[in-house]
């Protein structure tokens, strides 16, 4: 097989938490830390979420999260790591419309 099928994983850098703490407004309160080598998506620290990078870059999400995006995975079984970039995208967006209309947005709403 060709080596251009081989693609190379990112890694999360130190730097990369110290980005989001100044960058992002996540409180110092929050401790962010690296994943160590033997942790997955699906094996996250007690007491810990999983999120990837992305999401931020990417995304738009926020410090403090915003809880009706907590019940919505919630209800649906998810954690962060276990949801496309996409539908992180739509959530935020509705939510973030629905703080400009006015409007509640959350599990009572579906």
């Amino acid at each position: 097989m060709s080596s251009s099928f081989n693609f190379p994983r990112p890694t999360t850098k130190t730097d990369d938490l110290e980005d989001l703490y100044k960058t992002y407004g996540v409180d110092r309160a929050v401790v962010l830390d690296l994943a160590s080598t033997n942790e997955t998506p699906e094996t996250v620290r007690e007491g810990y979420y999983g999120a990837y990078l992305s999401f931020f870059y990417s995304c738009g999400l926020i410090f403090p999260i915003p809880e009706p995006i907590y019940e919505i995975l919630a209800e649906l079984g998810l954690s962060f790591t276990q949801i496309p970039q996409n539908f992180l995208r739509y959530l935020i967006a509705f939510f973030i419309r629905a703080r400009e209309e006015g409007v509640s947005f959350g599990l009572s709403e579906f």
